[in-house]
C-alpha cells in the first residue's frame, strides 16, 4: 500500500519565507510540537489515503485529463491558520488567501476524478495551507498555547504561489513525514 496525496511542494523561495515564519513561531510557542522539515512544506489539496497498486496505476491517465481541463490559480501566502480552529488548534499553518473559491473548485474536480478510482473523500471547502508543525501530545494547554503563538506571530504579504501544476505524492513517515513526487500534471488553460 501506499499512502498519497494531491499537493504542491512549495518553490524553494516561499519555502525559504515559511522556514522564517516557522523559525519566528517557534520561538514563541511553549508547547512541544513536530516541526514540518523545509524540505517537505506542501500544500495539500487531497489526502488519498493507503493506495494499491491498482488504483495507483489508474490515477495518473485520470488526473491528466482533469488537469488540462483547469485554469492554473494564484495563491497569496498570508497569515496564519490554525486547525482545527485558531482558538485550540492541534496544527499550526500558513494560510492561503485570494483565489480561495477557484482553489476549491480545482479541489472538487480533482475529487470527483479520484472518486471511482479510490472512492469518496469528504469534499467540505477549506482555506489552502502549509502546515508548520503539530502538536506531539494532545492537551488543552498545548492547544491553547499554540493558538496563542498563531495570533502572535507575524505572517502577512508572503508572496505568491502559482498553482500551475499538481503533484501526486507519495508519503513516507519515518521520523518525521517525507513527500515523494510520484508525477507532476500541468494544468491547462480551464473551461
Amino acid at each position: 500500500m501506499t499512502r498519497a496525496l494531491l499537493g504542491l511542494k512549495l518553490p524553494a523561495d516561499l519555502a525559504a519565507k515559511a522556514l522564517e515564519v516557522q523559525s519566528l513561531l517557534r520561538r514563541k510557542v511553549i508547547a512541544d510540537l513536530w516541526w514540518t522539515a523545509p524540505g517537505e512544506f506542501v500544500l495539500q489539496i487531497a489526502p488519498l489515503g493507503d493506495l494499491g497498486p491498482q488504483a495507483m496505476t489508474r490515477l495518473p491517465q485520470a488526473l491528466q485529463a482533469a488537469c488540462t481541463q483547469l485554469a492554473p490559480i494564484q495563491l497569496q501566502m498570508d497569515g496564519l491558520l490554525g486547525v482545527p480552529n485558531q482558538v485550540q488548534p492541534r496544527f499550526g499553518c500558513l494560510a492561503f488567501t485570494s483565489d480561495v473559491e477557484r482553489f476549491n473548485a480545482l479541489r472538487t474536480v480533482l475529487l470527483r476524478t479520484v472518486d471511482p478510482i479510490i472512492g469518496m473523500i469528504e469534499n467540505r471547502g477549506l482555506t489552502p495551507h502549509v502546515v508548520l508543525g503539530r502538536l506531539k501530545q494532545e492537551s488543552e494547554q498545548g492547544r491553547v498555547a499554540l493558538g496563542r503563538a498563531l495570533r502572535v506571530t507575524p505572517a502577512a504579504n508572503l508572496g505568491t504561489l502559482n498553482v500551475d501544476h499538481v503533484e501526486l505524492l507519495r508519503t513516507a513517515a519515518t521520523t518525521g513525514v517525507s513527500h515523494e513526487l510520484v508525477m507532476s500534471f500541468k494544468l491547462g488553460t480551464g473551461p
